[in-house]
């Protein structure tokens, strides 16, 4: 616990603010984070490896300390004696500076390189953490990123374009139920299922010699996406789309009878057939049918809603209002009821009824003025709604219709919803993270893409925290991670809850003019059994 050497100066006292970060450093090298980058990415030059950059980089961003600092530089000049400690060598603030930021991200660009460490990067992890893949989730996600004035990470969800914006396009593959990320695929889109297509042949190549299951959203139903993966004896699961639903809905109806029981679920054998490679390929796959008893209560909420609305604005048009124009035609009361009902989504649904008055009146002659006949006509709507109509689209809300090649023994008809709901973590997690970066730091492609890859390898640490912390959730105080007073349900510890557990951990350096001397605050009771079902060394804030 203390450390002393020769040095000449006077007599000083300093102290910085330990926290997580050697824990957090801890884990990063023991994923093989830094040994790998290293390993795959060399760089030429004087200063820290890629590698201890990146590692430094990761526990910046997600390090749960109060004390955080917006970019990295700051965050190094503030734990100069840790870092020094932690790292075995001088961390200097131009090992943090942003040209040194843009040289690792860069690097991360190199598709050959990445490709390689990637899967390196997976085999060290299924060995260490003993994870065992069987299913992978496919997310492609098209959005706007940027980053605030203060460097943090944000999402930008009206898809509006400005100047500092980052464009990201990617396809990423994550371990279910964990959601531990194990491949990510970038590139620009130039067809409907080239993503995809690239993203499935990329994921063999990070989890090689494994039979999979691959979770997907519509990019799964193109046939020969689909023949791709029967090809290479993967299997497939993922929804219909609304238009296939439909047609699948009125199959199942065909073959069960009118009645679609609320209560059951359904299950019909289809074969798929496609020319390959110059031959016919066939095989068969489930289709199923199973009912969603809180999406229909949310859809049924979602449709009565809009028939209140779409009936409320056709009263409207009756109503009389100084600057608002009612349509004085019937060919104008019919165009502006069309234009409501296709609004709300309620045509053939709601029936409605136009009356027509007329008033004429006779105007006398007037001076030069001949006696004429004013016609008014006044246009009024009612609106009905057919019973019939509604109670048949009630019945069919919330069903949803799965195709899978996974068999009925190894995914259940009654599990289907349960195992394709899963979450899905994606980049969402990494919000309002400080990115050591300012807002036009980083526009050319290649930057970005090193920056979502960076981002993956920092999801692949909290994951894995994430799954320690769950598999341990009864060896650790419950104090730690349930929050009665919040009212907030949490299945189990986080990884963001084990790093909070760090706070207020101070390392303080004495020095009297001849030696120096550090002592680091004692842990906890929780904070060594944090470190041990984590599987770090005690020693892990032992200065050395």
């Amino acid at each position: 616990m203390s450390q002393a050497f020769e040095i000449n100066s006077r007599p000083t006292t300093s102290s910085e603010s330990v926290d997580d970060i050697p824990l957090l450093m801890a884990h990063v090298q023991r994923v093989g984070i830094q040994r790998l980058i290293d390993a795959h990415f060399p760089a030429n030059g004087i200063g820290l490896s890629l590698g201890w950059i990146a590692a430094l980089w990761l526990a910046h961003i997600l390090s749960q300390s109060g004390r955080q600092m917006p970019h990295l530089r700051t965050w190094v000049a503030a734990h100069p004696e840790t870092l020094h400690w932690l790292v075995a060598q001088p961390v200097r603030q131009i090992d943090a500076s942003d040209g040194r930021l843009r040289d690792l991200l860069r690097a991360l660009d190199d598709d050959a390189n990445w490709s390689i460490f990637e899967t390196a990067l997976n085999q060290h992890i299924m060995h260490v953490h003993r994870v065992r893949p069987e299913r992978v989730r496919l997310t492609h996600s098209v959005g706007l990123w940027y980053i605030t004035s203060e460097g943090a990470l944000q999402f930008d969800q009206s898809r509006r374009w400005w100047p500092g914006t980052l464009q990201v396009q990617a396809t990423l593959a994550t371990l279910d139920p964990s959601g531990l990320p194990a491949m990510v695929w970038m590139a620009p889109s130039h067809g409907a299922t080239e993503p995809i297509l690239k993203a499935i042949m990329q994921t063999r190549v990070a989890l090689p010699g494994r039979q999979l299951l691959f979770i997907g959203n519509n990019e799964l139903s193109p046939v020969h996406v689909r023949a791709t993966l029967h090809q290479a004896t993967d299997t497939y699961l993922y929804q219909l789309s609304a238009e296939e639903t439909l047609a699948e809905l009125q199959r199942f109806s065909d073959l069960r009878g009118p009645e679609l029981s609320p209560n059951n679920a359904y299950e019909r054998s289809q074969t798929v057939s496609v020319e390959w490679e110059g031959r016919l390929l066939e095989w068969t796959e489930r289709r199923l049918l199973v009912r969603s008893h809180r999406q229909t209560s949310e859809q049924e909420t979602e449709l009565m809603g809009r028939v209140a609305r779409a009936q409320r604005e056709l009263l409207n048009l009756n109503e009389r209002k100084r600057g608002k124009r009612r349509p004085q035609t019937l060919a104008a009361m019919h165009e502006a009821v069309d234009a409501i009902l296709t609004e709300y989504g309620v045509s053939g649904l709601i029936t409605a009824h136009f009356d027509e008055a007329v008033d004429s009146r006779t105007v006398r002659r007037y001076r030069g003025r001949p006696t004429t006949t004013r016609v008014a006509r006044l246009i009024t709507v009612t609106a009905s709604v057919d019973e019939t109509i509604l109670a048949a689209m009630r019945e069919r809300l919330g069903w949803q219709v799965y195709a899978t090649t996974q068999s009925a023994e190894a995914l259940p008809l009654d599990q289907v919803a349960r195992v394709y709901s899963e979450s899905e973590h994606m980049f969402e997690r990494m919000r309002g993270r400080p990115l050591s970066l300012f807002p036009g730091v980083i526009q050319r492609t290649d930057h970005i893409r090193g920056l979502v890859r960076l981002l993956t390898i920092g999801l692949r640490c909290m994951v894995l925290l994430d799954t320690v912390a769950q598999a341990h959730a009864f060896d650790l105080p419950a104090t730690l991670w349930q929050r009665p007073a919040s009212g907030v349900s949490q299945s189990g510890p986080t990884g963001e809850q084990l790093l909070e557990a760090f706070r207020d951990i101070t390392l303080t350096s004495f020095s009297d003019g001849q030696e120096r001397r550090c002592h680091l605050t004692s842990l906890s009771a929780v904070q060594r059994r944090v470190l041990e079902v984590l599987a770090l060394s005690p020693t892990t804030y032992h200065v050395n």
